[in-house]
């Protein structure tokens, strides 16, 4: 099964903890190692379609919640929803609609997404914390 794959992907790269959560759907804590948020950690979930590695997993999952949800325009700010109605069970994980173009071009793995996160993480604003839960 595609999503199996994608799994077994993430734990030869060092993510022990790489788990399915729901059908089609993977969620690991992943150490951010780029951006405003260098060093901390942050829980990532995917969907993996049937089709993997044909087609990328969607946009991330993210959690905490770091982007206001709902506002128009591009990466970072725009295309931020709950994680519910996007394939994601719960919504204490936020949608980032952002499609991965260069998949066709890459090696199509759980490598070559994770490069994908990065350059995400990467571009995200300069002054973006973690909010400490109260």
């Amino acid at each position: 099964m595609a999503v199996n794959d994608f799994v077994a992907e993430l734990i030869e790269l060092g993510h022990e903890g790489a788990r399915i959560i729901h059908p089609g759907c993977v969620v690991w804590t992943w150490p951010v190692e780029t951006g405003p948020l260098l060093g901390c950690s942050v829980e990532i979930g995917v969907c993996v379609g049937d089709d993997y590695p044909d087609t990328p997993p969607r946009g991330p999952f993210v959690r905490p919640h770091l982007l206001p949800i709902g506002q128009p325009g591009e990466h970072p700010h725009g295309g931020v929803h709950p994680g519910t109605g996007h394939g994601w069970p719960n919504d204490g994980f936020q949608y980032w609609s952002r499609p991965f173009n260069g998949w066709p071009k890459s090696a199509r793995n759980a490598r070559a997404y994770l490069a994908f996160l990065r350059k995400l993480f990467d571009t995200l604003p300069e002054d973006l914390r973690i909010q400490e839960a109260a």
